[in-house]
């Protein structure tokens, strides 16, 4: 799976480029005082009795390379399955993420979007919100969610398009999403929204048929994406509004 992870409008990244949201102000990427942590007994830091030295905070770090600058060293982010992420709390008993990420100088990405109102799609409540169900697939130490079933493989009009209830971006909890980026700490950066589109229509459709689509009905796979980039176009205009001057990075990413 690939990632594009885009930084502030007019910061010099990626998403400074060609047509986008409306930018979120970076911060400087000069040094700034901030607490380096002491270690304490069960091998993670705190602030108590802490020497004060002068680098960049996490955030720092990623904004000063979004820019084009030269961070103090170079920012590292973290992703894990569940039980890798577990194990390690126990191994290096640490009670959370952010006890993780100081304790291995790691300047983890905080990961804030709205929540979804809508829980299941209308008449399944197995399915999303997209009428896609998963099923959990172990693989010795651990699990994957698979997708147990693809809604649109039975289309083959683009009048079955349009009737098929589409999920509304009103369906999320704002109030609650601005409340978390507000109280959100200063010193990690903010990743909000997403965008993979095509995996999604593979999930709706099937793998083959989505791939067939391309070369053989173009007219129904052009309105299915459209219909997945309206509902995320709307979903992140909203959150990064929201989130202005704090939301640093989004997601977009395919298969």
């Amino acid at each position: 799976r690939g990632g594009l992870l885009t930084g502030p409008k007019g910061s010099g990244s990626p998403g400074s480029r060609g047509r986008g949201f409306p930018g979120c102000a970076s911060s400087s990427s000069v040094k700034r005082r901030f607490v380096y942590e002491t270690t304490l007994e069960n091998g993670c830091f705190s602030h108590n009795d802490a020497a004060s030295y002068d680098i960049m905070t996490p955030r720092d770090r990623w904004l000063a390379l979004f820019a084009g600058e030269r961070p103090d060293r170079i920012p590292t982010d973290y992703w894990a399955t569940d039980e890798v992420t577990e194990r390690l709390f126990r191994e290096l008993r640490c009670a959370d993420k952010e006890e993780l990420y100081t304790r291995l100088h790691i300047d983890g990405v905080l990961h804030i979007n709205p929540e979804r109102t809508a829980k299941h799609f209308p008449g399944d409540p197995q399915a999303d919100i997209w009428g896609i169900r998963r099923t959990a697939v172990q693989y010795g130490t651990g699990s994957y969610d698979e997708f147990a079933n693809h809604p649109l493989a039975d289309f083959t009009t683009v009048e079955e398009l349009e009737a098929y209830p589409w999920p509304s971006p009103d369906d999320y909890d704002y109030d609650r999403y601005a409340r978390e980026i507000a109280a959100a700490p200063s010193h990690r950066i903010i990743r909000s929204g997403e965008y993979e589109p095509f995996l999604l229509y593979c999930a709706l459709r099937g793998m083959e048929l989505a791939m067939m689509d391309l070369l053989v009905d173009q007219e129904f796979a052009e309105m299915a994406l459209d219909r997945i980039f309206r509902h995320y176009y709307a979903l992140n205009e909203r959150t990064y509004e929201l989130g202005r001057g704090r939301v640093d990075i989004t997601y977009v990413a395919e298969d």
